[in-house]
């Protein structure tokens, strides 16, 4: 049975990827650790909703829903339906852009957004 020898090697940077592909060509006969200062992990980002929780409703359902049951409501309104509901406000305006798009909300001339008639139309089901 062979006996494994640990080996201590130090390469470059830009020849890491290379080596490693190389050496991970050979199952059973090198296994291969980083350490010292090596790769580095990424630290983790929390959600945007503090919790690191996921939703169970997308963006576009949670507002199309939203809209569905008021009417209209105002960007002020918008905001503030988007941090009661642990969500990211920063997500709204595109969310809005999206849905322009795709012909479902408009913003009206005192600045409320509102259904069309094909927003109406689908209602509660995925945009």
């Amino acid at each position: 049975m062979p006996k494994p020898i640990k080996i201590t090697i130090t390469v470059e940077e830009v020849a890491a990827g290379a080596i490693y592909n190389q050496l991970d060509r050979m199952p059973g006969v090198v296994s291969i650790n980083f350490h010292g200062d090596g790769p580095k992990e990424r630290p983790t980002k929390e959600r945007a909703n503090g919790k690191g929780e996921r939703h169970d409703v997308t963006n576009q359902q949670f507002f199309l829903n939203a809209l569905l049951a008021h009417g209209s409501m105002s960007k002020d309104t918008a905001r503030e339906l988007f941090v009661s509901g642990n969500r990211s406000i920063k997500s709204l305006h595109s969310l809005v852009h999206v849905l322009k798009r795709k012909s479902l909300v408009v913003t009206r001339a005192n600045g409320e957004y509102a259904l069309t008639a094909k927003g109406k139309r689908l209602g509660v089901v995925n945009a």
